[in-house]
């Protein structure tokens, strides 16, 4: 252990001394699992960097951090250097809470991350946090999703964006944000030089009934901030009410000329055939997304075909999501076509579509071919097919035919060897998807193919996936 260490060593048995003992003098409870993380830590020699306080998991749950415990927390915290991520969703913090997280953040220097979703912050919270933003210049990373701070809420964090220098990830998703406070967000973010990822998505419920002017003035607004800002490259707008007469209007244009933004996520919005076919046309050659995001929109088969024009085109997209959008084996055809000729896309979800035993015959040798068996969890109805990620599906060896067992259940496998999916590009040289990027997955049933739901992280950015092609020669089609 070095210097450094030995100093961040004692200043968590510091801070633990010092937690408990401004808990009693304050008559505050003192959250056990707090002490107990930190003592751990200490003794196995671990600096933790991350303060986890999780009201949804299981030593929370029952009794979740309030405003007069975050108090404790945070207050003997707030000049230690250990931290860097405070993680506090799901708890029942409210403005009062929020206030002693805004002087919090006035004097410490450490903390590079703050997550405060599903809390029950409110306008007069997120104002205080706002105004600690003008001062603090160390936080890169603020969650307030999922609180209801509405329109003063919104406009506070308008104002702190046009000083702040240091933020450059801002969630703000299901805020009851209305279309003053979008507005004013995609006004300042047309100059905001330091912010690369926003979400503003699911503010729907106070702009889907405005009248048209404003609905006009609204994506008038945001298509600008696309136009003007060249330092945004992760934009998410899910649940925002875009229609494809606002795509074709509004956002195609300025979609097509800007030249940063790396993951577009449109997904639940309005969009159909029409708007689906303008912004593929816009993005035919864009030189910089990497990830399409259309889940629950609904594009239908023209949409469908229209990706496959852009996959054709485009040799930069790495990511496209296109889970339910009612696309028939038709459209399913088309994108399995371009697929055949575009080697660079790594991602395509196509969960919830309208699949049936033909669509299943065209696209089930693009992902290693059809399970031959799935692992269930051992309380599992095995009659029901169920992926999971702990072993994966398991795909047939026909070029071995020795009796392998996957988990010590027979009744699995007769007279066949399987090899976990992950090995299928060795085996299914013809294999375009990796199996663990597609969230469908296909196996048999007296010879007919269907398709059961893959569960995969759609969290993960496009370069964390599989690259399927990484180290291997890509195969002719």
């Amino acid at each position: 252990m070095n210097a450094l260490e030995e100093d961040l060593s004692k200043e968590i048995s510091e801070y633990t001394e010092e937690y408990q003992l401004y808990c009693k003098n304050n008559n505050i409870k003192i959250r056990n699992e707090l002490v107990s993380f930190l003592t751990n830590q200490t003794i196995s020699g671990t600096i933790p960097e991350e303060l986890a306080l999780k009201g949804n998991s299981e030593e929370l749950r029952n009794c979740r951090i309030d405003n007069n415990q975050i108090l404790g927390i945070l207050y003997p915290l707030k000049y230690t250097s250990f931290i860097t991520v405070i993680d506090l969703r799901f708890n029942v913090i409210t403005d009062e809470g929020a206030e002693t997280i805004a002087r919090f953040l006035l004097d410490n220097k450490s903390v590079k991350s703050l997550i405060l979703k599903s809390n029950d912050i409110g306008s007069r919270g997120a104002a205080c946090i706002s105004k600690a933003l003008h001062i603090n210049e160390h936080l890169s990373h603020l969650d307030i999703s999922c609180n209801p701070i509405g329109q003063e809420g919104g406009l506070a964090i308008a104002s702190m964006l046009q000083i702040n220098t240091s933020l450059k990830k801002l969630e703000v998703y299901s805020c009851s944000l209305n279309s003053v406070a979008v507005i004013a967000l995609a006004t300042v973010l047309r100059n905001n030089t330091t912010l690369t990822y926003i979400d503003f998505s699911d503010n729907f419920q106070n702009t889907h009934n405005l009248t048209q002017s404003v609905q006009n003035a609204l994506m008038l607004h945001i298509a600008n901030m696309i136009k003007y800002n060249s330092y945004l490259y992760d934009l998410r707008m899910q649940k925002m009410c875009i229609t494809d007469w606002a795509m074709v209007d509004f956002l195609e244009k300025t979609i097509k000329i800007n030249t940063e933004l790396r993951v577009l996520d449109l997904s639940s919005n309005k969009l159909t055939r029409d708007g689906c076919v303008a912004l593929c046309s816009a993005l035919h050659y864009h030189q910089s997304l990497k990830s399409l995001r259309l889940s629950h929109c609904t594009v239908q088969d023209e949409g469908a075909d229209a990706v496959k024009e852009l996959l054709l085109a485009n040799e930069v997209i790495e990511g496209v999501f296109l889970d339910y959008n009612k696309i028939t084996r038709i459209g399913i055809k088309s994108i399995a076509d371009a697929l055949k000729v575009n080697k660079n896309l790594k991602i395509i979800l196509l969960w919830g579509n309208i699949w049936d035993t033909e669509a299943c015959n065209i696209f089930s040798n693009l992902v290693g071919g059809p399970v031959e068996s799935f692992k269930c969890e051992p309380d599992a109805d095995r009659t029901l097919p169920k992926h999971y990620n702990k072993s994966g599906p398991i795909r047939k060896n026909p070029n071995n035919r020795e009796v392998t067992n996957i988990d010590g259940e027979f009744h699995y496998l007769t007279n066949n060897y399987y090899t976990p999916c992950q090995l299928a590009d060795k085996i299914y040289q013809k294999s375009r998807i990796h199996p663990n990027n597609t969230d469908v997955v296909f196996y048999e049933v007296e010879g007919v193919l269907n398709v059961a739901r893959n569960i995969i992280d759609l969290e993960k950015e496009p370069d964390e996936f599989i690259d399927f092609y990484s180290n291997t020669e890509k195969p002719t089609l």
